[in-house]
């Protein structure tokens, strides 16, 4: 069988980490079928005869090629490679085109309805592509598609519902995920005594930060200075630097790290509070990490965080739109009133995805078989 893998959009991240790790496990173990992966990174190394990598720098040059691209020079290379079926690991499907097609959907900004972004703003330009244009384009992609992959079971049912598709139809494959160590006697030494807080990040509107600085700004009110670091500098984005003026013109301790070896974000899982506000995660990998070293969690009441930490005892949800909530939360913890359990079982759930390749391949053949 001849399979066409196209993902150009992927060059960095979450996507080219979600690339590399599905075209390593096809050069270990898919060896049966010839394979073209079709991308514009130059990361893909040689992985035997059966794979061949073709790279495509055009659209990745501006907006105009990547559509142009898009509406002609995809077809083509697909009726000049003549694949048995073609794989989409960019969220929407190749047009023009009657191959029958597998897409991967990994982006989950497009099922955060209830929150509108504007196109005029400079900071948001880019969530408002997400949150509307990618919002049809995944709809047209779910229904052209013969089967839709997505990583968590929320998003299977969020996107089978937004589109009115049958639920059969979409598949959740958890990526491979690598967790730290699970050493119980590690997990709780050294932790100190909720006085500090921890939000890995990155500098997007959706990150929510807004939520927590205001929720500082009550603590100080009632004269309660927690710490609290995150993960950006301050300096990305029009965004960060907002928040980082902020914190500063009020005085509150919020401390810009700046991003972190994950052997420093595995230690500052273990010596805070983890606090994850985000409004909209495909996983939300802290919060798994977090978990997995037994850490204390307060984190926003969604879909995606409930999928991975309910069950768990050491987690409090709050309302990622409610400072007053959040502000409550972090005062009662430092307080210790009603704190997190001294000792509790700690287990990791099922969803780290080590044969999710495997069962993706799968899928990919029944498409034909």
């Amino acid at each position: 069988m001849r399979i066409a893998v196209f993902d150009v959009p992927a060059s960095e991240t979450g996507a080219l980490s979600i690339l590399k790790g599905f075209f390593s496990h096809v050069g270990a173990h898919e060896k049966e079928h010839e394979w073209y992966f079709v991308v514009s990174t130059d990361a893909l190394k040689s992985a035997g005869p059966h794979v061949h990598v073709i790279v495509e720098k055009y659209p990745k040059k501006s907006w105009g090629r990547r559509i142009l691209w898009e509406l002609f020079m995809a077809p083509r290379l697909i009726r000049k490679l003549n694949p048995d079926v073609v794989v989409s690991l960019q969220n929407t499907a190749i047009l023009f085109t009657k191959k029958p097609q597998v897409v991967y959907v990994h982006q989950s900004l497009p099922f955060l309805r209830e929150r509108k972004w504007s196109l005029l703003k400079n900071g948001e330009r880019v969530l408002w592509l997400y949150t509307e244009l990618f919002y049809y384009l995944i709809k047209k992609a779910a229904n052209r598609a013969h089967t839709v992959v997505v990583q968590t079971m929320w998003m299977k049912r969020a996107l089978a519902d937004a589109y009115g598709i049958s639920h059969n139809k979409v598949v959740a494959l958890m990526p491979p995920i690598s967790l730290p160590a699970t050493d119980g006697a590690e997990r709780l030494k050294g932790r100190r005594q909720s006085q500090e807080f921890f939000y890995p990040t990155t500098s997007f509107v959706y990150k929510n930060i807004d939520v927590l600085l205001q929720a500082l700004k009550i603590l100080k009110s009632k004269g309660i200075a927690p710490r609290v670091s995150v993960t950006i500098r301050g300096d990305e984005n029009g965004y960060a630097r907002r928040m980082k003026q902020h914190a500063e013109r009020e005085g509150l301790k919020m401390e810009f790290l700046g991003p972190l070896p994950r052997s420093e974000v595995m230690l500052c899982y273990r010596d805070s509070i983890l606090i994850f506000p985000s409004l909209v995660e495909t996983i939300g990998l802290p919060l798994l990490e977090a978990r997995a070293l037994g850490g204390d969690i307060i984190a926003s009441d969604r879909p995606f965080s409930h999928e991975v930490l309910d069950g768990y005892p050491r987690v409090r949800f709050f309302d990622p739109c409610s400072p007053d909530e959040l502000a409550t939360h972090m005062e009662s913890i430092m307080a210790r009133e009603g704190a997190f359990p001294a000792e509790s079982a700690i287990s990791v759930p099922a969803l780290c995805g080590d044969n999710s390749w495997a069962t993706f391949v799968d899928h990919i053949e029944s498409v034909i078989s």
